[in-house]
Formats: C-alpha cells, structure tokens, sequence
C-alpha cells in the first residue's frame, strides 16, 4: 500500500514538472520503474482521476490563476501548459469548467474595474 501511495505521489510530481509536455502514461510508467496498468490502477485508485483527468485539471488550475493575474496570451497559454493550440485548450476548459477563458478573463477584468459613482452621490458629496 506505501509504496502504491509513494507511486502515485512522483507521478504526481512528474506531471505538475512537465505540465508543458504531453507526457504518456508509457513514459511516466518508466520514470517511475513500472508498469503502465499498475500506474493507472494505483493512480485511479487513490486519486479517483485517471493520469489525464489529473494532469487537465492541474493545467486548467494553473490557466484560471495565469488568466487572473496578468494578460497573457490564451494561445501562448495553450501552448505554455502543453496544448496543442489555441482551441483545443478552449474545447478542454470549457469542457471542464463550463465557461470559456475569455469569459474567465472578462469576469476578472469587470472585478478590477472601479465601480461608477451614481452622479446623485456624486452631487451630494460636494
């Protein structure tokens, strides 16, 4: 059981360092010095995601706090965490999240905006 956990622990850190790489379950297996169905079956069993499902929703975390904090690019993001272009990132978050990047972007940037002042309480305040 510890060492299944330990397992799945590095493969978690592998695919959190490689983000940008699409790397496979074959690859991860022998990083990690086994098979790729014992990976799978440890990885599902005490994760309750599969490798993918894992490594979608760490880039899709790591794009909402990118697309929050600065003005990157989405198809330099896409390309940044390992999607092979602009609309298949867009398809994937989508899919995962229910909105799209740029909703996600256009929410933030309603959030920055200072709020206008009704002109009543503009008036009354002088």
């Amino acid at each position: 059981m510890d060492q299944a956990v330990a397992l799945v622990e590095a493969a978690k850190v592998a695919i959190a360092r490689n983000l940008h790489r699409n790397v496979t379950v074959r690859d991860l297996s022998r990083a990690m010095r086994c098979t790729p169905w014992r990976l799978c079956r440890a990885f599902r069993r005490f994760t309750g995601q599969t490798l993918t499902s894992y490594r979608h929703a760490l880039r899709l975390q790591v794009a909402v706090e990118r697309l929050r904090e600065s003005g990157i690019d989405l198809t330099d993001l896409a390309l940044e965490l390992g999607y092979s272009s602009h609309s298949h990132f867009t398809h994937v978050f989508h899919r995962h999240l229910g909105v799209t990047p740029s909703q996600v972007r256009a929410e933030e940037l309603k959030k920055e905006l200072p709020r206008p002042v009704p002109h009543e309480a503009r008036q009354s305040a002088c």
